[in-house]
């Protein structure tokens, strides 16, 4: 069995300057934005050099089925991706990922692990070092080949785990950056669609309510809107009626709420004069407002039975009575309602007709809280900023970066109606003062004295390494100061935790 190969000390000086440039390369590929598979390339060309592998591959983004879109290999001659993936064990690359640690052999031939790979044998695979990207299968693998009846160098597996983090991390990092470019890019088509600007995000939870807004928007189809009071629900059914059918025919909007339950059938069916003690003249009621166009009932929940019947009727026969008559009349309008109810106990508890939720719940567009969105909080601070100057007819102020932290952190329960009226009298406070800047303490978000310095020093890696210490810690506690065991708790491979816990500086018994 072959097995490992000693670095000559003539060359041991040359050994520590490509190990030097080696680590340039990784911090290089740390904070590369663009070009991430040149770069792999790179690093895979000077880990040949230090290891004395002829056969190097590394894969990240997808799994060993799909096409990565990461990837570099040496060694392979095809430039395809296909080809060089098949010059490597596909047996091999499973069992570094199922293990989610670095797979080492000094001859993969005779290794009885591998028995039954085809490809080891018929690629007669000796020395082999494959090291796992992570515990996510997604994440991928770094694999090392030694020439055919020649060793690897004695450290080559403590490059690998060492490089394989570094890859593991960059490739984090750009396939975040490749999401959040995504993620905004589907909320910005979703809302083009739509024409919709005043609905500010780019968030997932945005996205998807978007996306169903738009879809909506396509249809003449009932839809039902639900979320918290304050996520723009209110916005959201105006968008919808402009990239509709009906862009351009009324839009009109009863809040069912704000009217005594004797006088909302008559507001939106209409009476005829004399239906009622209030009726001195013919009402046409808002279904009439809205022929051919759309109607909102914003508070859904808060319409009486009885107008839920009678709503439930136009909704299917496309007819309606006046108070006082008996002849239907013909209606021609779509149905958007909203509520912030909890629908499923609304009916559960018989407030809300269940035929009626589902005749119009043909499509439900789900409005998400502010604090699922968290992340969006900056953008609608910012263009709220705007929004208020433009309404008190004042010069726009600037958010400073702390008071962007400062709402950012701050829980939501009012949504963006909440925010809105927060920073509109932050303006007032900060105009009076006659500043052009807004601060936390202008919104009402002055921390105390005792945990303003702290505050301000805690950076995010801060926090992240605290989080990072306490749960390595715990799981270390939880396994009896069993790394092994451990790792596997927290999903890292040994070489990994074994870095944090050097990194951290986590105290081990």
């Amino acid at each position: 069995m072959t097995g490992h190969t000693e670095v000559a000390p003539n060359d041991q000086a040359d050994h520590i300057a490509r190990e030097r440039d080696l680590y340039r390369a990784l911090l290089e590929l740390g904070t590369a934005e663009h070009d991430l598979s040149t770069l792999l390339h790179g690093v895979l060309a000077i880990v040949r050099d230090l290891t004395g592998a002829a056969q190097l591959y590394v894969q990240a983004g997808a799994d060993l089925e799909g096409k990565p879109p990461y990837w570099a290999a040496i060694g392979a001659s095809s430039e395809d991706v296909n080809v060089a993936r098949a010059h490597v064990s596909r047996s091999i690359l499973r069992a570094a990922l199922s293990e989610r640690d670095v797979v080492e052999t000094a001859c993969a031939l005779e290794d009885e692990r591998f028995d039954g790979a085809g490809s080891v044998r018929a690629n007669r695979v000796g020395a082999v070092i494959c090291a796992s990207l992570g515990g996510d299968p997604d994440r991928g693998v770094l694999y090392l080949q030694g020439a055919r009846g020649g060793g690897l160098h004695r450290d080559a597996a403590r490059i690998v785990a060492t490089t394989a983090m570094a890859i593991a991390a960059s490739v984090d990092r750009e396939v975040r950056r490749a999401e959040r470019a995504a993620q905004a890019d589907a909320t910005q088509a979703a809302r083009e669609r739509l024409a919709c600007d005043d609905v500010v995000g780019r968030s997932v939870a945005l996205a998807r309510a978007l996306e169903l807004a738009a879809l909506a928007a396509g249809s003449d189809s009932p839809v039902l809107l639900t979320g918290p009071s304050g996520t723009g629900k209110s916005l959201l059914a105006r968008a919808i009626a402009r990239g509709g059918q009906r862009a351009g025919a009324p839009f009109v909007e009863i809040n069912c709420a704000a009217l005594p339950g004797e006088l909302i059938e008559s507001e939106l069916f209409g009476a005829a004069r004399g239906a009622h003690s209030t009726a001195s003249e013919t009402r046409a009621g808002l279904v009439a407002a809205a022929e051919g166009g759309t109607l909102f009932l914003d508070e859904l929940a808060e319409l009486p039975l009885p107008a839920q019947a009678k709503l439930l009727h136009l909704t299917q026969t496309g007819t309606y009575h006046r108070l006082g008559e008996s002849s239907p009349r013909q209606a021609n309008v779509r149905i958007i309602a909203a509520t912030n109810a909890d629908v499923q106990a609304e009916l559960g508890e018989r407030r809300l007709r269940r035929d009626l939720y589902y005749r119009l719940a043909v499509l439900e567009v789900a409005m998400p809280a502010l604090d699922e969105r968290r992340e969006d909080v900056p953008l609608l601070a910012e263009r709220l900023v705007r929004d208020v100057a433009r309404d008190l007819g004042v010069p726009a102020l600037r958010l400073s970066s702390q008071a962007l932290a400062a709402l950012e952190r701050r829980a939501w329960p009012g949504n963006v109606r909440e925010l809105r009226n927060v920073i509109e009298l932050g303006t007032l406070r900060a105009r009076a003062e006659a500043c052009t800047v807004l601060e936390p303490a202008h919104l009402g978000l002055a921390q105390s004295a005792s945990n303003v310095a702290s505050s301000e020093a805690a950076s995010l890696q801060a926090r992240t390494q605290a989080f990072q210490r306490g749960a390595i810690e715990e799981a270390l506690r939880a396994a009896d100061g069993r790394a092994a065991a451990a790792a596997q708790a927290l999903g890292l491979s040994r070489s990994h935790l074994y870095h944090l816990i050097t990194t951290l500086d986590v105290p081990r018994d």
